[in-house]
């Protein structure tokens, strides 16, 4: 099927899935074909139609060893929060559509991402080599065995870059009371676990609607702001459906709790605030728990610094699936192979990206 009927079919499978807001998903439509969110924002808006592509642009990755993987991964997929000790901590922050797939298809995804990065001049780097920086830093981290960045200890260039783009509080929290209210009574079960989630109904809280992301543009979201001893604090709620995949596959086995399951198993000092209740994801809103923006880092050997971070931190969520040895072997031996395999694959899948973005800027103009 070409990609209107993909988007088509796939939000009428979402609206069987979970209660879509109708309103968000057009505002969705639209920068699906901005100039300014260009390809890249095309391709964090589209993974239901990505994973479709996956196994008939590229079989032989395809068809991979299989790891508990991310799924729709991609450059603006990594940020900061607080560990169980208060420790700002840096890696992977949303699994949305977290399943079983080849460990290559994490790897591709976040690789096109890099090279459409660059295309769009967010990094200086040349599109082949951001994808050798990822692909070096995944197999080093396979080899020792994985370790989460703790940004108090471990590479202080990563955790000035953090520091450096936390928000200012005021205005962080300014723009949350800004939020719109609800317009109807928000479900019982999502009501519930904000509630829990403000030290287990101790406080009173504002309720509030959100927009945010690419991906999950659509899926209703609810945030709670309380005001807790001296400073504000927020939890948001999120709808979750099952995996674009599902929809992509439904011959294809099913898979129980996939994202509390990634979040359990990978290498990582979890945030206890972010789990999956009664499909609904809850976490916690702060200035310090953030996403890096690559952009912002101008000279081009940090940035190559945080493309192979974010090749080690794929390694973390790879390695709860699979010892280091088994899954480093199968890299080595795909890289023999083919040595510029990431970037060549990478290349595939986005020209593919180019022919929907075409066709779907062509249905709105018209």
């Amino acid at each position: 099927m070409n990609f209107l009927r993909a988007t088509e079919s796939f939000e009428d499978w979402l609206r069987s899935q979970v209660t879509v807001n109708e309103k968000d998903l057009q505002a969705k439509h639209k920068l699906m074909a901005s100039a300014k969110q260009g390809l890249f924002g095309f391709l964090r808006a589209t993974f239901y139609r990505w994973i479709q592509l996956w196994p008939e642009v590229c079989p032989d990755l395809a068809n991979a060893t299989p790891v508990l993987a991310i799924g729709d991964l991609h450059l603006e997929n990594f940020g900061t929060w607080r560990d169980a000790e208060g420790r700002l901590v840096w890696g992977v922050n949303d699994f949305d559509e977290a399943y079983q797939l080849a460990y290559t298809a994490d790897l591709v995804r976040l690789a096109a991402s890099a090279c459409v990065a660059v295309e769009q001049q967010h990094l200086d780097v040349k599109a082949n080599e951001a994808c050798e920086s990822i692909l070096a830093g995944y197999q080093q981290w396979l080899t020792l065995g994985g370790r989460p960045f703790v940004l108090a200890e471990k590479t202080p260039w990563l955790r000035t870059l953090a520091e450096n783009q936390i928000k200012v509080a005021a205005e962080f929290w300014d723009s949350l009371a800004s939020s719109a209210d609800p317009k109807e009574p928000i479900p019982p079960d999502a009501l519930q676990i904000l509630n829990e989630a403000l030290l287990n109904g101790e406080l009173s809280f504002r309720l509030k609607t959100r927009q945010a992301g690419m991906g999950s543009l659509g899926r209703p979201r609810y945030l709670a702001l309380a005001f807790c001893k001296g400073g504000m604090i927020a939890r948001e709620v999120k709808a979750v459906a099952p995996s674009a995949y599902v929809w992509a596959f439904p011959d294809s086995p099913p898979l129980q709790d996939p994202i509390n399951t990634i979040l359990a198993r990978a290498i990582r000092c979890p945030d206890n605030m972010v789990q999956v209740r009664q499909n609904w994801m809850v976490r916690r809103l702060a200035p310090d728990c953030i996403k890096i923006e690559i952009g912002e880092m101008d000279e081009v050997k940090f940035q190559h610094r945080l493309l192979r971070a974010m090749g080690r931190e794929t390694a973390n969520i790879h390695l709860g699936s699979f010892n280091a040895a088994t899954l480093s072997k199968d890299v080595s031996e795909q890289t023999r192979k083919k040595p510029n395999w990431l970037f060549h694959a990478a290349e595939q899948m986005i020209e593919e990206l180019r022919k929907d973005r075409k066709m779907w800027k062509k249905e709105r103009d018209s």
